[in-house]
């Protein structure tokens, strides 16, 4: 057996936070003006003001307390079991656990920035899936961490079994194979050939320093994409 003490976090609940809380403020606000339409622009901008600087806040206070949540997690060959270390929201149970037949997607992906490697864990009972973060630096994108080495060993010997008896394989689709995830490369992509078309026009409209951004932004987005759908 082997145990690891990692990380671990869960992305659905990432893009509630920043798209969900924004979107209930915003309808907050809106039936606010609506009810009082006598309400100065000067007592708007306040209000709005007031209702970004609390979004800010409460967005980074929850990813501080309950993004990223140090967990212990044990690989053998009956299975994997990730217990975290402390409550979080973003989480019902502090201890999951299967074997590997119980699992339904185990992916690698290797994120540019930090050049560091993110593993999804996707449990059928209970139906959740679950990414281990690690802190090991990779220099090379095509290396894993000592842990990714010995996860995806045991998926491989699984899969290998499995494949013998016609029985239901473990997946290895990352965050960057997902369908969605081609659709926001896509969106990119407009919105890049789109930015690039009212530079050329009317390059009044938009900062040099913002396009600037946009571009190395984008360019970060389509490499760390493509090196994560090479295989």
């Amino acid at each position: 057996m082997k145990t690891f003490k990692l990380k671990c976090s869960r992305v659905y609940s990432l893009f509630f936070i920043f798209l969900g809380l924004p979107i209930i403020m915003f309808v907050f606000m809106a039936l606010c003006i609506l009810s009082y339409k006598d309400i100065p622009d000067w007592a708007i901008m306040i209000l709005i003001g007031l209702i970004a600087t609390y979004i800010s806040q409460l967005i980074y206070y929850i990813l501080k307390k309950n993004n990223q949540i140090p967990c212990l997690v044990q690989i053998d060959d009956n299975g994997i079991k990730i217990e975290l270390l402390k409550s979080s929201l973003f989480f019902s149970n502090k201890l999951y656990q299967s074997d590997w037949a119980g699992l339904r997607n185990v992916s690698s992906s290797y994120e540019l920035q930090k050049q560091t490697r993110i593993y999804s864990i996707s449990f059928s009972k209970p139906s959740i899936t679950i990414y281990i973060v690690t802190t090991e630096k990779i220099n090379d994108s095509n290396l894993e961490t000592e842990f990714g080495k010995i996860l995806i060993e045991k998926v491989t010997e699984h899969n290998k079994l499995s494949s013998l008896t016609k029985e239901k394989i473990i997946d290895s689709k990352n965050f960057y194979q997902k369908p969605w995830a081609k659709v926001i490369n896509q969106i990119v992509v407009m919105i890049l050939i789109g930015l690039i078309g009212i530079k050329i026009f009317y390059p009044e409209k938009i900062d040099l320093w913002q396009f600037a951004y946009f571009i190395i932004a984008s360019f970060i987005w389509f490499l760390t994409y493509r090196l994560n759908n090479k295989k």
